[in-house]
């Protein structure tokens, strides 16, 4: 198991600031941790997989992926995630 040891040198490895580092440990579970001693430590191979994104989807999730939304609500307006209700004819 390949270590990296410190924050220099991990962001060293995925050529980021350590800020962006930072906030993808926070938000998007970037693999890496502190120790008791306060030193960041992370595998190679788990950095570098989290960096590569999610494995591509199988037949199975692309078939949930491509079910339809339950009738009776459109959206207001995209990107809000406000739904209006909608009447008997769709509009």
């Amino acid at each position: 198991m390949a270590k990296l040891e410190g924050m220099n040198a991990i962001v060293n490895h995925v050529k980021m600031t350590e800020s962006t580092v930072m906030l993808k440990i926070q938000r998007e579970g970037f693999p890496a941790k502190k120790t008791k001693e306060g030193i960041w430590v992370a595998d190679k191979k788990e950095v570098d997989s989290f960096l590569a994104g999610p494995a591509p989807k199988t037949a199975k999730t692309k078939k949930a992926a491509g079910k339809k939304k339950a009738a009776g609500k459109k959206k207001d307006r995209p990107g809000t995630g406000r739904d209006r209700r909608v009447g008997p004819d769709g509009n």
